[in-house]
């Protein structure tokens, strides 16, 4: 029988799944990447990556919590860098969008169209745990839109939805039509920012 991993083996296998598994996931995706590819890569056994991650899902939903941590944390910073609360608002809808179409594994699931695939094989616990985590990041934005007098009369939890729902429409470029979709997403915004920050900001 094989021994077990140390401590130290156990972060240094786990980083190398995490490390090969975006490799493979941004240029396979993730239907064409299979478990036995990622421990192949890793050069573990196939069912020592049970050990870490439930399944090849799991780990794609890490790897993309660890992406947006470092998106939420430049957005936060761009919000507050802005003079006003309009542009906070439009500065920061453009940089996620922007963000979707990088080369990302936000924008290889927009590419593939896989993300309701991952929705749906993730549970619901793991998955409110991610919705919560965008409902801490949408409570700091809207407090930098307020404190740069912004009206926006909404709860934190609907705001959090409109962030999403920009998200997700920026993720469906072919369905609205990729000869419109730039000038499309550009007019959105700007009317919900309109709608949104009201007459108390300051502009």
């Amino acid at each position: 029988m094989p021994r077990g991993f140390s401590e130290k083996e156990l972060v240094i296998v786990r980083d190398q799944i995490l490390a090969e598994g975006r490799r493979l996931f941004e240029r396979h995706g993730l239907v064409r990447t299979t478990v036995e590819d990622i421990t192949k890569a890793a050069g573990i056994a196939k069912g020592s990556f049970y050990r870490f991650f439930d399944s090849k899902e799991l780990l794609y939903l890490e790897l993309l919590e660890r992406e947006e941590a470092a998106l939420k944390a430049a957005i936060l910073d761009r919000a507050r860098a802005e003079p006003d609360a309009r542009a906070a608002f439009v500065a920061v809808m453009q940089q996620m969008i922007d963000f979707v179409h990088s080369d990302s594994l936000v924008g290889r699931l927009r590419e593939t169209g896989e993300y309701a695939l991952l929705s749906r094989a993730v549970d619901a616990e793991r998955l409110s745990g991610h919705f919560n985590e965008d409902l801490t990041t949408a409570a700091t934005f809207l407090a930098v839109l307020r404190e740069k007098g912004a009206a926006c009369d909404v709860d934190v939890r609907v705001f959090a939805g409109l962030l999403r729902g920009i998200a997700l429409s920026a993720m469906q470029e072919e369905q609205i039509g990729p000869d419109v979709a730039a000038d499309a997403m550009s007019l959105m915004i700007s009317y919900v920012a309109d709608g949104l920050i009201g007459k108390g900001a300051k502009r």
